[in-house]
């Protein structure tokens, strides 16, 4: 979901919980309400230099899924047995082969600047997203649509900033809650 896409997302949400459009940017949206949210962050891909988005970017090392994926196909990723007589030999051989594989989606569609994704639609800058469609600057988070700047919560709908919650309906803040 690109950014003209996401704030429609951002509207329709909006104008459930509170009844009129939002009335923010998506930079704002990002500022106010997401500050804490933890989300992809943009890295390179290290043999491309193309753009892409890590939830984990302590590697230093990065490539799409994509990229990854035809590495493998051409020349695969299991090295050859090689005679290791010191750390130094280890640490070679594990350079070869040591990314942080990025943007990982998984059966999903329409997902933009996010990392990973499982089995959703229409994501937005949002990571470890699973069953969600419509979600905006999200993280973990199951079984959810039309969310923004939520975490670690579930089965919830048309919701801004619930955390550690579920069943969660027309909600804004809602923190550690079953139903709402």
């Amino acid at each position: 979901m690109d950014k003209k896409q996401s704030i429609l997302v951002l509207n329709e949400t909006f104008k459930t919980i509170f009844g009129k459009a939002c009335p923010f940017s998506l930079d704002e949206v990002l500022s106010k309400f997401a500050f804490d949210v933890k989300i992809p962050k943009e890295v390179l891909d290290t043999n491309t230099h193309e753009k892409t988005w890590a939830q984990s970017i302590n590697s230093g090392r990065f490539i799409t899924q994509n990229n990854s994926n035809k590495y493998d196909a051409k020349y695969g990723w299991v090295q050859p047995r090689q005679e290791v007589n010191n750390l130094n030999d280890i640490l070679k051989y594990w350079k070869k082969i040591n990314y942080t594989t990025t943007e990982r989606i998984i059966d999903s569609i329409n997902i933009h600047e996010s990392d990973p994704i499982y089995r959703s639609e229409n994501i937005y800058r949002s990571s470890d997203l699973r069953n969600c469609k419509n979600a905006i600057f999200c993280d973990g988070c199951d079984e959810c649509q039309n969310i923004i700047a939520c975490s670690r919560s579930a089965t919830s709908n048309f919701c801004l900033r619930v955390d550690d919650s579920s069943n969660c309906i027309n909600s804004y803040n809602v923190l550690f809650s079953r139903k709402n």
